[in-house]
């Protein structure tokens, strides 16, 4: 028997050569049924091509339209058929180059549906075999600095709802907080170093490190090193915090806000690092800092319009938190 060629089914459909005109949109079947109907190739608004898998609701199916990304759409359709309305699982093409690997994801979706796999099932873990082939092929590579610098904070928030806090609403850097973690009980500001000897930390401005009307700051240092084996990268976390009970479209809306529209992207998981060291300090008045306080009035001098600098944190020693004093900290911050 002869495969069916989605390519060729989308090209029909276009030229409204073919449809069967059995759902609300123009549509042509496939041969492989999953129990609530066939699965049906179908175009967009703007005749791009579409895949619709029909299936019944299940707890947890809502879950799969956070596999879309800069490549790929995935939502719940609600059509319109002869006997009634019909639920799919909808994937549509937002990347037209990429049209040759949609054609094989849809291929190999179908190919497991019809050996006995769940629809649902068969669509997650498709495209996730297939991510590195669907990545935005305009993504520009991201600075490997960028990259480990989103990991410290996904670890400082692993830490602190490690205990079923379970929300990322601490995590105020992103939502243009002054600091990357703040609660009613003090602010951490985050720096991540990628090798694990290394002293130095850059401070960004004069407000990074001013302390917070009433409450205390700390500074939160991880140092992590690049390993081809290492545990850490964007996307485990990621999946480590959604399994720790952190709702998924928060720490998406916040991962948007840094760049990273997609926390699987490939771009953003070209690396994978090791936790080497964790240090936590007092930002107090005796902490080697800049601040608003440094200057008169707590404005730059006339002409100075940024403040950039380095801090070496082997001369912060004393400052360091250690012991039950450190896990009084984190658990403050878990509010």
């Amino acid at each position: 028997m002869k495969r069916e060629s989605p390519h060729d089914v989308w090209v029909g459909l276009r030229s409204n050569s073919v449809s069967d005109n059995v759902v609300e949109i123009a549509s042509v079947p496939s041969t492989v049924q999953t129990g609530y109907g066939p699965v049906r190739y179908a175009l967009d608004e703007i005749g791009s091509p579409r895949l619709l898998i029909p299936c019944t609701w299940i707890d947890g199916l809502e879950t799969l339209t956070k596999l879309s990304g800069p490549s790929l759409s995935v939502r719940l359709s609600s059509l319109q058929g002869r006997d009634g309305r019909v639920l799919y699982v909808d994937l549509v093409l937002a990347a037209p180059v990429l049209s040759e690997v949609f054609a094989e994801l849809c291929q190999e979706i179908m190919s497991r549906i019809a050996s006995g796999g769940n629809p649902g099932e068969a669509v997650a873990s498709t495209i996730q075999d297939f991510r590195a082939l669907l990545a935005d092929p305009k993504t520009q590579v991201v600075d490997e600095s960028s990259i480990g610098g989103l990991i410290g904070e996904l670890l400082f928030l692993l830490k602190i709802t490690r205990n079923g806090a379970g929300s990322a609403a601490a995590w105020t850097g992103p939502m243009g907080q002054r600091h990357d973690f703040r609660t009613s009980r003090g602010s951490v500001e985050v720096k991540t170093s990628l090798r694990k000897e290394t002293t130095h930390i850059h401070i960004h401005g004069l407000e990074q490190l001013s302390e917070p009307a009433g409450a205390p700051l700390w500074l939160a240092h991880f140092r992590i090193e690049r390993s081809s084996s290492g545990r850490l990268s964007v996307s485990a976390l990621f999946d480590e915090l959604v399994a720790q009970g952190v709702p998924p479209e928060e720490l998406c809306t916040r991962l948007a806000v840094m760049g990273c529209n997609d926390p699987y992207s490939p771009a953003w998981n070209a690396s994978s690092y090791e936790l080497e060291a964790f240090d936590l300090y007092a930002v107090t008045e005796a902490f080697p800092k800049l601040d608003t306080l440094s200057f008169r009035g707590g404005i730059l001098p006339l002409g100075v319009s940024g403040l950039e600098y380095q801090i070496d944190l082997s001369f912060a020693r004393d400052r360091l938190i250690q012991g039950s004093d450190m896990e009084y900290v984190i658990e403050g911050m878990s509010e």
